[in-house]
Parts: C-alpha cells; structure tokens; sequence
C-alpha cells in the first residue's frame, strides 16, 4: 500500500536508522514574538493520531527565534519518558532548526531521526549539510507536504484560540 512504499522511500533515500512508523512533527506559531505556541502532532504511518496531540506554550524564549524555540519545545517533550519516542522528528524549517533539534536530541542522550522541511524550496535536511530536493521525489514530497500542511493549521488553530482567549481577558 502507498503509505508503506513511502515509508521504506524515506528509510532507504535519507538511510533513516528505522522505517518511520511513529512520525512526531513540531511546528511553532506566534505573533512577532507575543503569544508563542509549539505543538507536536503524530502521525502513525502516515495517519493523523489526534489523541496524541502535545501543546506548548513556549516560556524561556522571549524574542522572536523560532529554532530555540523549537528547542525548548523538543527538550520538554523528551522529559516525559511516559509518552515513548517517535521514530523520526520533522521539524517545520531548515538547517539551524535541525541542529537546534539535534541538540536537543543528544543532550538527551538519544538517537532519533530527523528532518526539517525548508518551505519556500521544498528543501528537506536529513543531516545538517545534506538535504533532499523534494520535487525530485514527488512521493516523498506529497506525504511530507501533507504531515507539515495538518500539523501547520493545527498550531495556527491552537495560536488563534490563544490570542483569542489573551484579547478577552
């Protein structure tokens, strides 16, 4: 089935460490630096696990830095040993969001994969120098673009209803 086949692309292209089943995927939103949000959503081979949704308010990051924001987002949701560990991370942004993902990641002593989706050219770093040019792997960019797109209205939504719920106090 498709969403099997996409799997074994991404293991084989990006020589993950495993197949992908558990996909956590981190975004951030936030209104030049006011009202800062993170959210991990989970994708169980491929499909959406709304039950698993983690939300972040982010506390240590007072400017506008999505990367250590990110960060901080990664660093408290590897303390909750409780939740298990996803197979591989995707990160919403590029090189210095994956390192800053990365970091987080062996400061706890942990080995997970990751990828960090660079928008604007769909450029998406499996390694701080490597990256995949997603258009040429129309597969891969379909199943990624799809995971980033519901995970992007999930902390849009979550951000709005935070503005929201700030505006009416």
């Amino acid at each position: 089935h498709q969403q099997r086949k996409i799997l074994w692309q991404l293991k084989e292209i990006l020589a993950l460490k495993t197949l992908p089943h558990l996909i956590e995927t981190i975004d951030i939103s936030h209104l030049a630096g006011k009202e800062k949000v993170g959210v991990i959503v989970s994708f169980l081979d491929g499909i959406y696990q709304p039950q698993l949704l983690k939300k972040f308010k982010i506390k240590t990051i007072l400017q506008p830095d999505d990367p250590r924001m990110i960060y901080e987002v990664l660093l408290r949701r590897l303390k909750h040993k409780d939740w298990g560990l996803p197979d591989l991370f995707l990160i919403d942004g590029g090189k210095i969001q994956f390192k800053m993902a990365k970091k987080a990641i062996t400061e706890n002593n942990l080995e997970i994969d990751i990828l960090a989706l660079a928008k604007p050219k769909e450029e998406l770093y499996y390694n701080e120098n490597k990256k995949l040019f997603l258009k040429e792997h129309p597969l891969i960019r379909n199943f990624i673009l799809a995971l980033d797109k519901k995970t992007h209205q999930i902390v849009l939504k979550y951000h709005r209803k935070k503005r929201e719920s700030f505006i009416y106090k």
